[in-house]
């Protein structure tokens, strides 16, 4: 063969994207298992029967599988599939544009309008993927002039595959998703084997790579996690639709756990998150789903059908929490969730970098979102992590989840805690910096608020109330007085769409955020004040231990963290204990009932 040929494993010789039909059809190298046909028609050069030959193998290649577990898709589900991910303001008109292509009684000239027009609005690479979806769907019905022109660009693209150049890790699984592709739909070219299995071994690989053992994907994938997601969706539900294999057992495993967790990451109306822009995910979870195997009747299962149903009402068999939160230190992940219903109060928290990832949803709806950075101030000069947090803490029960992160860096030992009640419609949120006891110490933390969000102040006191349609919340920094007529080092307030606070002391900044949404107490007065801790008798300097006391009516919560080594029973409030942290409801009786203790 000459030099030149056109063959799928190896570098795209230069001069083919614009070369006439007959050069194109005389430079391809056929796989030895090819239909003789091809070659009769390259040899031929008779470019109608070439395209009769590869109609006839695209339609053997697809198939009529009905292997056990592969989802029904109709058009819109499959165009939702093709297209998502993709910007919000590109997902209509390119569904559109297939569905053009796809219609049989379309004419030439507007599919052929509609491939072209998809070319120019997309990257190379989904418009790749599309190109390949199209041949194996519609390729045997398509007319020849178009076939040859989407089937051309297929085999270029897919042999330019290995030359380019991923910048995101979706990418990397795009490219693979469309040699694993390319290797099944241009089977009668030589190399597709090699392509498709370099395409399947390289999907299989990505995603143990991107996932932990539980299929909690990485924390730095997150805001890439609907493309990659997508992309094994699509897949997957190609190698069920065409009957190829792509999974092991490994593969069958980690991608049902990855379907459980993105189901419990997903807020209420169907997304990632506002830490993504994109695609709304219920109807490709379903196919997931399906493709998973999880059971329409367990609780992932259940969830997943709430996500896609337009049903208001929740799930009453989703209201209780086993096993319902995420938590891996190798993914730099803690999703902190009330329940499997989709109205869950839910907690995220991606610690991956130098500013962890924050969100908090009541009932599954972002109020505060984004990137919570922290710095301290010793002595007038100011220190700001620089390397990732480690999750030191974490405890889950059927009062609560909790979580905490630590840092030490320039002499300061950061600390940042979150707690998320399974009963009470609340959550606390702990940053701490520690110094020596002679250091004047300040900690700042800043908390991004939804587009949308509005903040009043609560005076005369410290109180902020947030507001974001018919979400109500109070927000209580019960590290400062909570009379804004005393004076106190640190403050909190709203700025720019932000939440700023700050607290300062000698030896360690305690700063404390009690977050309340409960529709009970949302008119309830509050009051808050530090309390005294102790030990044999002696009172404990702030470097020591601290502890406050929130009060919204009827409802008392203390919260107190110990700054030192010592093991040493200590009391507050009457509470005797040797704990680290406690968070705990003070009870009518005068007693605490202890809702987290951390030794």
């Amino acid at each position: 063969m000459a030099d030149d040929a056109l063959r799928l494993d190896a570098p795209l010789p230069p001069g083919f994207q614009e070369c006439p039909d007959g050069e194109f059809i005389a430079a391809l190298q056929f796989a030895e298992d090819a239909a003789p046909a091809f070659r009769k028609a390259q040899q031929s050069r008779d470019l109608e029967m070439f395209w009769r030959v590869v109609a006839g193998d695209l339609a053997m290649r697809r198939g009529a599988a009905k292997q056990k577990g592969r989802p029904k898709l109709d058009g819109d589900d499959r165009r939702r599939l093709l297209t998502c991910g993709l910007p919000a303001d590109e997902r209509k008109a390119i569904a559109g544009l297939v569905q053009i292509i796809d219609r049989p009684k379309t004419s030439l000239k507007k599919s052929t309008s509609a491939y072209e027009e998809l070319c120019l609005r997309l990257p190379d690479a989904a418009a790749t993927i599309i190109a390949l979806d199209v041949l194996i769907d519609d390729g045997a019905s398509l007319d020849p002039a178009l076939l040859s022109k989407i089937y051309r660009d297929g085999v270029i693209q897919s042999a330019a595959v290995e030359a380019w150049e991923p910048e995101t890790i979706a990418d990397e699984f795009a490219l693979a998703e469309i040699e694993f592709k390319a290797g099944h739909v241009l089977g009668a070219i030589a190399g597709a084997d090699t392509v498709h299995r370099r395409g399947r071994d390289r999907l299989r690989e990505l995603l143990d790579e991107h996932t932990d053992t539980d299929g909690t994907p990485h924390g730095r994938i997150l805001p890439e996690l609907e493309l990659i997601f997508a992309s094994l969706v699509r897949s997957i539900e190609f190698a069920a639709r065409v009957d190829t294999r792509l999974r092991n057992r490994r593969m069958v495993e980690r991608f049902a756990d990855l379907v459980s967790v993105v189901a419990r990451l997903i807020d209420r109306d169907g997304t990632l998150g506002s830490f993504v822009s994109g695609d709304r995910l219920r109807g490709v979870l379903a196919t997931a789903r399906t493709l998973s195997g999880l059971k329409k009747g367990s609780l992932p299962g259940r969830l997943i059908n709430e996500i896609g149903s337009a049903k208001k009402k929740a799930n009453a068999k989703l209201s209780g929490h086993d096993d319902v939160s995420v938590q891996s230190d190798w993914a730099r992940i803690a999703l902190l969730r009330a329940s499997w219903k989709l109205r869950s109060d839910t907690l995220l928290i991606e610690h991956a970098g130098a500013e962890p990832f924050f969100e908090l949803r009541p009932e599954n709806s972002a109020i505060i979102s984004g990137s919570i950075p922290i710095s301290a101030t010793v002595d007038g000069k100011t220190i700001e992590p620089d390397d990732e947090w480690e999750c030191v803490c974490t405890h889950s029960d059927d009062d609560g989840d909790y979580v905490e992160l630590f840092l030490e860096t320039g002499g300061v030992k950061f600390g940042r805690q979150f707690y998320l009640s399974r009963a009470e419609t609340c959550a606390v949120l702990v940053d701490s910096a520690c110094a020596k006891p002679a250091n004047e110490v300040r900690v700042d933390t800043r908390l991004p608020l939804v587009a949308g969000a509005a903040v009043e102040a609560a005076r005369p006191i410290r109180e902020l109330r947030l507001a974001k349609g018919k979400q109500r919340m109070r927000l209580i920094p019960a590290g400062l007085p909570d009379r804004r007529e005393i004076s106190t080092a640190g403050h909190f307030r709203e700025h720019e769409g932000t939440l700023e606070l700050s607290a300062a002391n000698y030896g360690v900044a305690f700063s404390p955020l009690v977050i309340d949404w409960s529709p009970e107490r949302r008119r309830k007065p509050v009051d808050w004040r530090l309390l005294t801790t102790a030990e044999e008798g002696r009172e404990l300097a702030p470097h020591e231990a601290t502890a406050c006391r929130v009060r919204i009516g009827d409802f008392q919560l203390v919260v107190y963290r110990r700054f030192d080594e010592s093991k040493e029973m200590r009391t507050v409030l009457g509470m005797h204990h040797n704990n680290e942290t406690v968070i705990g409801q003070f009870m009518n009786d005068g007693e605490i009932n202890p809702l987290l203790l951390v030794e």
